[in-house]
């Protein structure tokens, strides 16, 4: 989960420069970018580097979660440019 959170934390403070009032993901924009899920994003990664982070399996599932999440959010982008 962590990989996922550190993403959409990304993702919703890239957005939140441009964020309208009528903005349909208004409400998910300013969660994922709120100081409280930078916060808990932040002692996550804290946590994860305590425990675990000299394990090569560790970085390893970070490395492809975080690129699970990259292909779901390409995907679409993809499929547009085969039809």
């Amino acid at each position: 989960m962590v990989p996922c959170m550190t993403l959409y934390r990304h993702l919703g403070t890239s957005l939140m420069s441009k964020l309208r009032d009528d903005h349909p993901y208004r409400d998910w924009i300013t969660s994922y970018s709120s100081d409280e899920f930078a916060e808990l994003c932040q002692g996550l990664e804290r946590l994860l580097d305590e425990v675990a982070s000299d394990t090569v399996a560790v970085r390893d599932a970070y490395r492809y979660a975080m690129q699970c999440e990259f292909d779901f959010f390409t995907a679409p982008l993809e499929t547009a440019s085969l039809n």
